[in-house]
């Protein structure tokens, strides 16, 4: 009832962007102890993902740990409705 009652979203009616593999430019193991910040994902383009970030649906990430945030990737988040995500500190 209470997931009944809540204001529905406007369905997206335009296809997603393209899926395209990020560039990889570091370990898993090894950003997960880098030191992160949250950023806008308009300021994302160019840094290094610093944790997983999905939207649900899909639910798949469109970027992991250390893959670098291009501008596809950030087309789909923002696609996706994701507005932030961790990055790498600078």
């Amino acid at each position: 009832k209470v997931l009944s009652d809540l204001p529905s979203k406007e369905k997206l009616t335009e296809e997603p962007p393209h899926i395209t593999a990020p560039e990889r430019v570091m370990p898993l193991g090894e950003c997960i102890y880098m030191p992160t910040e949250k950023i806008s994902t308009e300021s994302a383009v160019g840094r290094i993902c610093g944790a997983v970030n999905v939207s649900c649906p899909p639910a798949v990430p469109i970027v992991i740990a250390g893959e670098r945030i291009s501008e596809r990737e950030r087309e789909l988040l923002d696609y996706y409705g994701v507005t932030e995500i961790e990055v790498i500190s600078e």
